[in-house]
């Protein structure tokens, strides 16, 4: 597969985007928007439990605007995979909220 990057410009980023940044380690990093808080974002790995840390947005490079496989390209940009990446975003902080919550409740059930 190929990716498309460009750079964001004067734009921001967006939840759901696919982005290539460089992470606290200066290690690049390809991951999707999942929280934006001011000038700071919060990404996670599709297949990851964890988010990763939030980072500025300053350290992102560009977006991922098209998956290209063969012939066939997955333009990320169009209205419905932008509502999928999007819903995709928002599942994978809720799962992670939620694995969160239940392990504290956990802890606090055996410390009880």
């Amino acid at each position: 597969e190929t990716l498309v990057i460009e750079p964001l410009g004067v734009r921001r980023p967006r939840v759901g985007d696919v982005v290539l940044l460089k992470n606290k380690q200066d290690r690049f990093v390809i991951h999707r928007v999942i929280l934006i808080r001011s000038d700071l974002v919060q990404t996670k790995g599709d297949a990851l439990n964890e988010p990763d840390p939030m980072v500025s947005a300053d350290r992102i490079i560009g977006k991922v605007e098209r998956v290209e496989k063969g012939t066939s390209q997955l333009d990320l940009e169009s209205w419905p995979q932008r509502m999928r990446g999007w819903a995709r975003a928002k599942m994978g902080l809720w799962r992670w909220n939620i694995r969160r919550s239940g392990s504290t409740l956990k802890t606090r059930v055996r410390n009880g």
